[in-house]
């Protein structure tokens, strides 16, 4: 499932990076997805908010925000193992 999605790359608890990607694939327990730019190196968790393709009865857009742990990664794919996730509804600016 491709979905569009913001992120923040921390380090223990420091915001040490965002960028934005596309997921490629989602699982229970793992997303593989697209980033721009690719993950730093000294990253240890990952805050993502992914643009979910369902809305509320109301019409309101919904979120998936997501805490995950890098698996690996590569240049163009990063693998991430999620910690735990809820949904939201969307912002309007569609920050994190």
């Amino acid at each position: 499932m491709q979905l569009a999605f913001s992120y923040k790359a921390l380090r223990l608890s420091d915001e040490i990076q965002r960028g934005s990607g596309e997921t490629t694939e989602i699982s229970s327990s793992c997303i593989k997805v697209k980033l721009l730019p690719a993950l730093a190196p000294a990253t240890t968790d990952v805050v993502m908010s992914i643009t979910w393709p369902a809305s509320l009865e109301d019409g309101a857009s919904l979120h998936c925000v997501v805490l995950a742990k890098p698996s690996w990664d590569g240049l163009e794919l990063a693998e991430l193992v999620i910690m735990k996730y809820q949904f939201r509804t969307a912002a309007k600016s569609g920050s994190l």
